[in-house]
């Protein structure tokens, strides 16, 4: 398995990902992403470099893209330091629940080290409670505020702030 940054010629393997998991997810009422997010995001996270790859020969097992802030970064009471943002955060169904995310995240911190981080920031829409567990379990500790997402979709895009202090050995 590498980590590596995304390129171009990874889209259309992107979007097949996006399409099976953004099912899976309207399948689960948990209908927070479309055909156009993050999929147009994800191009502009390969123009600016931020968006790593968890690959496996040529097969994309997870994306992630990493941020040096958030657009609704003042509606949460962050930590003091230097933080990176998570977002966009994937696994290919076909690894789901296999450990991927955590390895993933693993590596992710060891990235975000090298960028000298102390802590890793995200927010998560509160209904996708798999991702809000996820977190929490990983060791993410929730930041006072919300943020009211105005985009339309089918459901509730209330988004918790979490972050997670990296221990810099």
């Amino acid at each position: 398995m590498e980590i590596k940054l995304a390129i171009k010629d990874d889209l259309s393997q992107i979007k097949e990902i996006l399409n099976a998991v953004i099912e899976n997810l309207d399948n689960n009422n948990i209908s927070i992403w479309n055909k156009y997010y993050p999929y147009e995001a994800y191009a502009e996270d390969i123009d600016e470099n931020r968006l790593y790859l968890l690959k496996e020969k040529n097969e994309i097992i997870g994306l992630i893209s990493l941020l040096p802030q958030s657009i609704h970064e003042d509606d949460f009471k962050w930590g003091k330091g230097r933080a990176l943002f998570i977002s966009r955060f994937v696994i290919n169904l076909n690894y789901q629940r296999m450990g991927y995310a955590k390895y993933f995240l693993d590596e992710i911190i060891k990235i975000a080290k090298d960028k000298k981080a102390d802590m890793l920031r995200l927010t998560v829409v509160k209904i996708n409670k798999p991702a809000v567990s996820f977190y929490e379990k990983y060791g993410f500790k929730k930041v006072y505020g919300i943020y009211q997402n105005p985009q339309i979709t089918k459901c509730d895009n209330t988004e918790f702030g979490y972050e997670l202090k990296i221990k810099n050995t």
